[in-house]
């Protein structure tokens, strides 16, 4: 590969270095503001800094320049190194620590966190010619990745699916065999040439082990351990709902987004989503659409004294006390999200001319995000503008989180509108969205969740009494 001019090869990687560095930092707020500190947590923060280090590398062997004294093929290899070898076999070794169920292997898995970054010094120093290091460096990994299958079979793998639990399995196994010849190179035994070592060692380890680790992250989604994986059902109650608003500093709304309260920071909470406020109908480019200085929050409770002791005990929690709330009592459900299970379809009947909250809660397929717009839009303007609707709004996350909330006059009003039927202009662009959605779907998962409006809290936007009484 010919080099790069150096303007190039900056401005093909710095978007990248930037994007790790936030990565990382994101999650080193996420890790801060659990209730408790797991040593898993702060290595998936921590494992960002290996990857910002591959990049500077790969910088500098795209433009063909030296660093350290390396130059090319040695620039490309130390790259390959900090991505595979730094960031992506700690970041598969955290997620081990998230999977396991037994508390003995988990402390085992745990002491593998500190011994990686101690490893990949080791070998560095080797690289840089500091003599034994090689030799030390090679057996601390063949080592840790020995331990670390043995910890992980014992530990009881089931906070995951049985499929990723499989998928991480294998690779977790795969170094335990591509760490023979690495051994056989460091003590100068090498069973390999240095072309083959790299398709045999480095490749295999960089998609058995990194790739598949990595997947199996994304599939099973294992949660940190302060988080239940399997929480224990609320034997027949159904959760206390609430929706809240409130304007704050846009560092203080960005941070809630970016380390959202969890179950695992604040107790009773079962799910809470951090948004931005979004107003419906507005154009796509504009301040009204991005108002990154509102806060809505959208949360599920085991109780009433789970939301009043985080609305008085937390910093976001007096944030959104000082805005306007609603506090809900759920009554039906279309559609389902993962985050929300176990809500039944339907809990009692409404009367028609009953007051009703509505709340969407979706995760958008970006790659659909042109088509929804297109059809959402003229229904954003059609629930805005409804004479049915005494409040309605949306609000999004990064990258793809999509809510709407609405209060309704009567029951009746929603329905007509959902279904098509009054003399409201555009009476039936939602119906129509609605057929283009069971088409083709928009959402990797969305539901509708229909709720009575328990007790209604402060205001918003000088504002109060957005729920009318029933004999309004």
């Amino acid at each position: 590969m010919l080099p790069l001019p150096r303007p190039l090869s900056l401005l093909l990687v710095a978007p990248v270095v930037l994007a790790a560095v936030s990565a990382g930092l994101v999650a080193m707020r996420r890790a801060s503001t659990r209730r408790q500190h797991l040593p898993e947590e702060w290595a998936l923060a921590g494992a960002w800094v290996f990857l910002v280090g591959g990049l500077v590398w790969l910088e500098t062997a795209l433009h063909g320049g030296t660093l350290l004294g390396f130059a090319s093929p040695w620039t490309w290899l130390a790259a390959a190194h900090f991505g595979a070898a730094g960031f992506g076999a700690l970041t598969v070794t955290a997620t081990a620590c998230r999977v396991v169920s037994k508390p003995g292997p988990r402390k085992v898995i745990r002491s593998l966190l500190v011994l990686h970054p101690l490893a990949y010094l080791t070998i560095a120093a080797g690289i840089s010619g500091y003599p034994g290091c090689d030799e030390v460096g090679a057996t601390l990994y063949a080592s840790l990745f020995v331990v670390q299958l043995a910890a992980f079979l014992l530990g009881a793998p089931d906070r995951v699916p049985r499929g990723p639990g499989v998928v991480l399995g294998v690779a977790l196994a795969v170094p335990v065999v591509t760490v023979v010849p690495a051994l056989a190179w460091a003590w100068g035994m090498p069973l390999f040439d240095l072309p083959d070592m790299v398709r045999y060692h480095g490749v295999v380890n960089a998609v058995g082990h990194v790739g598949l680790g990595l997947a199996a992250l994304a599939w099973g989604r294992p949660l940190p351990h302060d988080t239940p994986a399997n929480p224990e059902p609320m034997e027949g109650r159904l959760p206390f709902f609430s929706f809240h608003l409130a304007e704050t500093q846009v560092a203080r709304a960005a941070d809630a987004q970016v380390a959202p309260p969890t179950a695992g920071t604040v107790p009773g909470l079962l799910h809470a989503e951090c948004m931005s406020v979004m107003e419906l109908g507005s154009p796509i480019l504009s301040a009204e659409r991005f108002q990154v200085h509102r806060l809505a929050v959208f949360a599920a409770w085991e109780d009433e004294a789970s939301l009043e002791a985080f609305l008085s005990a937390t910093p976001l929690g007096r944030t959104l006390s000082e805005g306007w709330h609603v506090r809900l009592a759920f009554l039906r459900r279309w559609g389902h999200v993962a985050a929300l299970p176990d809500l039944p379809e339907s809990t009692e009947a409404v009367d028609p001319a009953m007051p009703v909250v509505a709340v969407t809660l979706a995760r958008l397929k970006i790659t659909e995000a042109p088509r929804f717009v297109s059809w959402g839009r003229p229904v954003e303007e059609l629930v805005r503008d409804h004479p049915g609707t005494t409040l309605a709004l949306a609000a999004t996350r990064a990258p793809n989180i999509v809510c709407t909330f609405s209060v309704w006059r009567t029951l009746q009003d929603m329905r007509d509108m959902v279904t098509g039927r009054g003399s409201t202009d555009g009476i039936r662009r939602h119906a129509d969205a609605m057929k283009e959605r069971v088409r083709r779907g928009f959402h990797h998962e969305f539901t509708t969740l229909r709720f009575r409006a328990l007790s209604e809290h402060g205001a918003w936007k000088g504002q109060r009494g957005f729920v009318p009484t029933e004999s309004q």
